[in-house]
């Protein structure tokens, strides 16, 4: 009783990259391998004719492999429990980058926060996929599509955090917009304590409230979907 199979490794090109030739002896539905980005262009998936379950041949290179499961894997799960489309968290680039024009790059990078509340990224030195100490240091992958090259700081990127969907941080950095937004136009000088205390009060339980709904009904719909 299984519905999706995660493999990692043995996707490439080498002697021993045997996941493809296995794949490829079932007959399937659906069949692609090696896509346009870095890291993890030999990525595999297939579903199995009629029964339709799904196989995803990741990269057996860690960071292809941490990419492909946030970038394919994730997505695939987003659709199977009928979650709505995540969004990107939108930041501004600290630094300039370049890539090659033709691929889409999940490039390493460090999130971080404005006093004023804009939202910054960093994309790391060290893209290499065999790089770990730059993975290690990211807190997020910016993703940096395919038809442009070069990325100047101060442009808008699209951001994803590496471990767990987008959407109860994408709220909470508009909350934290929003809270910058009404600390400087604020008219009431005397009273800003007070200010402060109730809409960190506010804050506190609507992000609370928010983020239990959304993760109690991702291992609802989980538990639901895995049971026979």
């Amino acid at each position: 009783n299984i519905n999706i199979i995660i493999t990692s490794g043995a996707v490439s090109a080498g002697k021993f990259d045997y996941i493809p030739s296995v794949v490829r002896s079932f007959q399937l539905s659906n069949y692609f391998k090696s896509v346009a980005i870095r890291p993890g262009k030999p990525i595999l998936f297939a579903k199995i004719k009629n029964n339709q379950k799904a196989i995803f041949g990741l990269p057996g290179n860690p960071m292809s492999s941490a990419a492909c499961f946030r970038f394919f894997v994730y997505p695939y799960f987003e659709k199977i429990l009928g979650l709505s489309a995540e969004k990107p968290i939108k930041a501004v680039l600290k630094n300039d980058f370049l890539k090659k024009k033709n691929f889409t790059r999940f490039a390493k990078s460090k999130l971080n926060t404005t006093k004023n509340g804009k939202i910054e990224v960093e994309i790391l030195r060290g893209q290499e996929s065999f790089r770990i100490k730059s993975f290690v240091k990211s807190n997020i992958w910016t993703l940096l599509p395919a038809g442009k090259s070069k990325f100047k700081k101060g442009q808008i990127v699209d951001c994803f955090f590496p471990n767990h969907l987008n959407t109860p941080f994408v709220l909470f950095f508009r909350a934290l917009r929003l809270y910058s937004i009404l600390h400087f136009v604020s008219l009431f000088p005397s009273s800003s304590s007070l200010f402060h205390f109730f809409f960190f009060l506010f804050f506190f339980f609507f992000f609370l409230f928010f983020f239990s709904f959304f993760f109690f009904s991702f291992l609802s719909s989980l538990f639901s979907f895995s049971s026979p």
